[in-house]
């Protein structure tokens, strides 16, 4: 059995990592934690070398994915940035309350030889059956603390709604806060009442009508009051998800409710489902004020039941009695569409959002759908793209454009592409760079870890002699310490530097980017759709649709390349991540709508049980990062503007033949028409006034009855009519 020996005196690298959960908590807690540290490895004797510190302040340990020092230390020890034998932490909390965390854990042992210790229990061996049993208690407390935590808050919300008090949370929509102080305790406490806001109360009350008199949708409601006038701008645009919330809000009939639904943070992912135990649901009536009668109120709701019911029928899989009885609670989805979340809105007047694919709402005569990629935002009226884009025909151009930019059928197997040996060089050229405008460079780190070598030797020598003065010894060893400690900075530095050279090596191997172009090959050309959702994602940005109609294929040559994007990237991911949550300010661009706030896509479900070849967990991880590819040179980022084939409708595409056979044949009817080109009236209507429009302007005007349009010469009797476009494969239908 191979087992890691874990000394405590041994001379370990490590890094520290540092974190506290919200800002309104002590401040300092993070430097309190580096201190404690330090302290226990003082007392312990511990002659580690410190290479790195990460922090995160104010970022829950539920999460995973959301805290930009946790993420860079693990992606620098993946890269080999950072080399350390251990993770130091305060206590084991700190590193994370999620349930991923013992996976992550195992794998840090077993891929990277790192361990984690703590000082809460004097950095206690990990490896041993001790070591194990107080990490497996350890994680229990950190996940468990949570969960105990969470009962005790709902318990005291619980207790707020009874004594109709706001619970917590934002405002709802039409209603402003009302303070109060509870002067009964020894302390006066401030609490909050609901009162209705006379600026955005009458919003909600002609929503309400509005459902109740027509009977619509969120949809169709929302469309009403981003087209109404009389609604100020600021409160638009209003989304049908959200016109949905409120009308299923009781807190608009003066009831308060809590504990509808149930909360909980499952595979990095906040996941809501509706609470199944109705004894746990608290309604406390007159609440508040109403602003919805009752009776208008039981209406809506009646109208949305018949709808969610109907849309419930359509959608229900004929295979009643045999589900699961104990459903995944967040595996992810699988996707129907190879590029879903890659099309974007432009920002150029648009919104900036993920356009969905989307029905047409009918088929053809051959029973086929047609689907569309639209702006989700415009359906409503809050995005003024109003660009659809046909799924089959977007999907032909990018693959044409994938193949044509990364592969290179003319030349000889097993051969790289020829764009390969300038992208190497533009590679190397930036890295050295790079390396140039850094303050320590190789070559200094050398000299500057020499120098502080000969510091560190004279003062050995100096605290070896038996007759120093105590204050003397005092200050040598203080400044030994700091030394000591600056050295193992630099010497991280040089590790880092090291790590790039070697990381460079590995990610520009011709070999591997043949095995890379194979892969993508063998994805594009299988039927797993949500493998090759993130193997593109490896490859493609975004596909931008403008308002114009124009779009535009943004990606990357480096998605071939293990590990280049994240080497190559100039900008400080910390900081990104810190910026996801920043909203442009409305009219920005002077398009008067807002931008879509970027955000995780929605976590991609793999069937990983069978197929040992599939996506890495990194790579599906970094596909639902939005910024995946920020701060990337432009010099490895390529534009290309797609043309996505327009299909010409039967109307327009025979247009010319029809009036051509109608005035060849004055004597037939529509009907004979229409059955001859196998088409119904209106549609040779519609084709005779197409026809009518493309002539020049001195012709008569465009006519819609056959018999008006027969010329006054009888033609050539002789002259056979033209055939019919059915008997000729593949005419005669049309999308």
């Amino acid at each position: 059995m191979i087992s890691i020996e874990y000394e405590l005196h041994n001379f370990y690298k490590f890094v520290a990592y540092l974190r506290m959960s919200d800002t309104k908590q002590n401040p300092r807690s993070p430097d309190q934690q580096y201190a404690t540290i330090h302290e226990v490895m003082q007392r312990c004797g511990c002659p580690w070398k410190e290479l790195k510190v990460y922090r995160d302040d104010g970022k829950k340990g539920r999460y995973i994915s959301r805290r930009p020092g946790f993420q860079q230390m693990l992606r620098e020890i993946e890269l080999g940035q950072v080399q350390p034998d251990l993770i130091v932490v305060d206590t084991f909390e700190r590193f994370g309350r999620a349930d991923e965390i013992e996976t992550i854990r195992r794998e840090l042992r077993t891929k990277y030889g790192v361990l984690i210790v703590s000082a809460y229990n004097n950095f206690a061996d990990p490896t041993g059956v001790v070591g194990k049993a107080v990490g497996m208690i350890e994680q229990m407390r950190a996940t468990e603390d949570g969960r105990v935590k969470a009962h005790n808050v709902v318990r005291g919300k619980k207790d707020t709604l009874r004594l109709k008090r706001w619970p917590g949370g934002p405002v709802p929509f039409g209603y402003q806060f009302k303070n109060l102080i509870d002067n009964s305790r020894e302390e006066p406490k401030l609490y909050r009442l609901l009162e209705p806001n006379p600026a955005t109360a009458w919003i909600v009350k002609r929503i309400f009508q509005k459902a109740f008199e027509t009977g619509w949708g969120d949809l169709r409601v929302a469309k009403f009051c981003n087209a109404d006038p009389e609604i100020p701008s600021e409160y638009k645009p209003f989304n049908w998800s959200t016109i949905g919330y409120w009308l299923s809000s009781e807190i608009y009939i003066g009831v308060g409710v809590w504990g509808v639904n149930c909360t909980d943070i499952i595979d990095d992912a906040r996941v809501i489902e509706p609470n199944r135990h109705p004894e746990e649901i608290v309604r406390v009536e007159n609440f508040c004020e109403p602003l919805i009668s009752a009776e208008v109120f039981r209406a809506v709701q009646e109208f949305r039941k018949i709808r969610a019911a109907r849309f419930a029928a359509s959608r229900r899989a004929p295979t009643a009695g045999n589900e699961k009885l104990i459903k995944p609670i967040a595996g992810g989805i699988s996707l129907i569409y190879p590029l879903a979340g890659l099309v974007k809105c432009s920002e150029l007047g648009g919104c900036g959002g993920c356009m969905v694919p989307r029905p047409s709402g009918r088929k053809s005569k051959t029973g086929t759908t047609y689907i569309y990629y639209v702006c989700p935002r415009s359906i409503t009226g809050a995005c003024p793209n109003k660009r659809y884009l046909h799924e089959g025909r977007l999907w032909a151009a990018i693959v044409s454009c994938l193949r044509k930019k990364l592969f290179a059928f003319s030349e000889a197997p097993n051969t790289v592409p020829s764009w390969f040996a300038p992208l190497v060089e533009q590679v190397r050229q930036v890295l050295e760079k790079r390396r140039h405008d850094r303050p320590r460079r190789t070559q200094d780190l050398h000299a500057q870890i020499k120098q502080i070598d000969q510091k560190m030797s004279g003062w050995r020598d100096s605290l070896g002699n038996r007759d120093l003065s105590p204050l003397l010894r005092q200050d040598l060893e203080r400044d030994y310490e700091k030394a000591a400690q600056e050295k193992a900075r630099l010497e991280a530095d040089l590790t880092t530097e090291q790590a790039i050279e070697r990381q460079l090596e590995t990610t520009l191997d011709p070999l591997k980017v043949l095995d890379s172009l194979k892969r993508l090959d063998q994805v594009l050309a299988g039927t797993n759709i949500t493998e090759l959702n993130i193997e593109l994602a490896k490859h493609i940005e975004c596909i931008e649709c403008r308002p114009d109609g124009s779009v535009i294929l943004r990606g990357t040559y480096l998605g071939l390349f293990e590990g280049a994007v994240e080497m190559l990237s100039q900008a400080d991911r910390a900081d990104l991540a810190g910026q996801e949550g920043a909203i442009p300010p409305s009219g920005e661009g002077g398009d008067g709508y807002e931008k879509v706030m970027p955000r995780r896509l929605t976590r991609r479900k793999l069937n990983t049980l069978s197929a040992d070849d599939g996506p890495a967990p990194a790579d599906v991880e970094r596909a639902l990062d939005p910024q995946r590819f920020a701060g990337l040179a432009g010099a490895f980022v390529w534009e290309e503007p797609l043309v996505v084939p327009r299909k010409v409708p039967w109307v327009e595409e025979y247009a010319d033949q029809v009036l051509e056979y109608i005035t060849k044949h004055p004597e037939v009817t529509q009907d004979k028409v229409a059955e001859h080109f196998g088409k119904t009236r209106p549609t040779i209507r519609a084709a005779l006034r197409i026809a009518h429009r493309a002539k020049k302007p001195t012709d008569p005007q465009p006519v819609t009855d056959a018999k008006q349009i027969r010329p006054q010469v009888r033609p050539d009797p002789s002259q056979s009519p033209l055939p019919s476009p059915q008997d000729d494969a593949g005419n005669g239908k049309t999308a």
